[in-house]
């Protein structure tokens, strides 16, 4: 059997494409989990089966919350009730990664950021839901829904795509200066404009900074 949406790129990582969503996707996908199923028997010598097994379980779960948070692909739809089973799902995956998060050392877990975005994402969805649709129902507007696709990391994505798009080849060191500058430039413009709300700031670049010359030594001996 051949997986067409699997290419060796969202196996062999580097700078560039280990930040782009698309590759997370398809490495989260059912194409992933049919060749473990399918496959997977060829490297239990390497790695054992009950760990496939649990890297396909994890797979799943996940495909399912991108197709909830997406909320237009295969079974997912909109929340419109506060006891929507998509509230449920949402609930089931963040206690999934809280109990992963409690069973294992920190270094066989996600990173913190990423942890932190899929907990605040499920709650988030969840108590908006809870909150809002009794309300509307109250007030006259009992066919709204909650559109659970804007409550993703657009924003984030958005600026990164800003970053990127100076340099379509850019590593993450480079990613992090451009996101620097997005961020930093229109702060320091809006300080010294005639907008400001308080008197006016005299900006200074970041090279000019006297800490940003100190050669770094270390603290301690790492021995």
């Amino acid at each position: 059997m051949i997986f067409i949406k699997l290419k060796l790129e969202i196996f062999q990582k580097n700078a560039k494409n280990r930040m782009r969503v698309p590759a997370a996707c398809k490495l989260h996908s059912t194409s992933m989990a049919e060749c473990i199923t399918k496959y997977g028997h060829l490297i239990s010598d390497r790695i054992p089966m009950n760990q496939l097994l649990s890297v396909r379980n994890h797979i799943r779960r996940t495909d399912q919350w991108i197709d909830i948070m997406n909320g237009r692909l295969y079974h997912a739809t909109p929340i419109n009730d506060v006891n929507h089973r998509h509230i449920y799902e949402l609930l089931d995956y963040a206690s999934y990664f809280e109990q992963w998060k409690r069973a294992v050392h920190e270094d066989n877990f996600v990173p913190s950021t990423t942890y932190e975005d899929v907990i605040h994402t499920c709650t988030g969805v969840v108590l908006t839901a809870r909150y809002y649709l009794p309300r509307w129902a109250e007030a006259g507007y009992p066919d709204e829904d909650v559109q659970q696709r804007r409550a993703t990391t657009d924003d984030v994505e958005l600026l990164n795509s800003q970053s990127r798009g100076g340099n379509a080849a850019a590593d993450a060191m480079a990613t992090n200066s451009f996101m620097s500058g997005n961020i930093s430039n229109p702060l320091n413009s809006l300080a010294g404009s005639k907008k400001r709300n308080c008197g006016q700031a005299n900006t200074v670049a970041s090279a000019e900074l006297a800490s940003s010359k100190i050669p770094r030594r270390k603290m301690h001996d790492s021995k």
